[in-house]
């Protein structure tokens, strides 16, 4: 679990890491070089299932899960972020999960949702006999706080791609497919939390980067960008509202026939209430998972 200055977050992510139930774990948190009070939180946490490991100055979350995922000493890893959420039979359904033999990962179903905890959509992964084409085109898994991998399989990838700052595990899971063979979990067991701070959220220029290094990376694969342009299109529009966005977006639309990005387009003029309203219509899902309310 790779954490910097996240300390009131962090806190309730080591909650769901440390109640799961029906499995033995340990716990190792990676102190990015935090200079809030995470370490004194951490060193007031006595639990002999969680070890603390600590860097002065920040290396990255790629390596900081490398670190963390280096120094395990099972045979499965889960990832956890900071800011992200599991349900308290998480790793049990997902062990269940890789009783079949050849299974080198699993992942799940996951709920997205905005800082208060309120359902934004859920994340609902292709089978595993459908993720190959699909990731070729997006990151259909999600963050890998839906992934539980085998150790060596991790170890034999080369684990977390330290030159992305963004995508790392979109090139993971790419690396892992191609490696052997995978499992769902189809039940909602991971929350992915959007607020302010987010990777995704924060850095459209290191996205746009990371892509382009992305498909470089994976040449003979051959990755399509039109999704992933896309969504980047309506990301910037939702946060940056700009008219000439607006235009290129309705012209990605009409070429790609998205009736989702045309219906976005009226919210950028009537502004940030009218946004939220038509989100609502687009991205209801209904209640988030019962396990979130503890959380609330």
């Amino acid at each position: 679990m790779p954490t910097r200055d996240r300390e009131v977050m962090l806190s309730r992510a080591l909650e769901c890491a440390l109640g799961q139930r029906d499995v033995d774990l340990e716990v190792i948190v990676v102190d990015d070089g935090s200079v809030d009070r995470t370490r004194e939180m951490l060193g007031g946490l006595v639990d002999d299932r969680l070890r603390v490991l600590r860097n002065d100055a920040s290396a990255g979350v790629a390596s900081a899960r490398n670190q963390a995922a280096a120094e395990a000493r099972g045979t499965w890893i889960a990832f956890l972020d900071d800011d992200d959420l599991w349900a308290p039979n998480k790793l049990a359904a997902q062990l269940a999960a890789t009783e079949e033999n050849g299974m080198i990962f699993v992942y799940t179903a996951a709920a997205v949702v905005d800082e208060r905890l309120r359902p934004i959509r859920v994340l609902r992964p292709p089978p595993p006999h459908e993720l190959r084409e699909r990731l070729l085109r997006s990151n259909p898994i999600g963050g890998p706080s839906a992934v539980l991998v085998r150790a060596d399989a991790f170890a034999a990838s080369g684990g977390f791609d330290p030159t992305l700052s963004i995508l790392e595990d979109w090139d993971l899971w790419l690396r892992l497919e191609a490696a052997g063979r995978a499992a769902l979990c189809p039940d909602v067991l991971t929350a992915f939390v959007h607020h302010r701070g987010s990777s995704q959220v924060r850095n459209v220029a290191a996205l746009v980067a990371d892509f382009e290094r992305l498909r470089a990376k994976h040449e003979k694969r051959g990755l399509d960008g039109t999704v992933f342009r896309r969504s980047l299109a309506v990301a910037h529009l939702r946060r940056e509202g700009r008219a000439a966005g607006a235009h290129a977006l309705l012209r990605n639309a009409a070429r790609h026939r998205s009736p989702r990005d045309l219906l976005r387009l009226p919210a950028v003029a009537m502004g940030e209430r009218a946004t939220g309203r038509i989100a609502d219509v687009i991205r209801r899902t209904g209640p988030p998972p019962a396990w979130l309310e503890k959380f609330r």
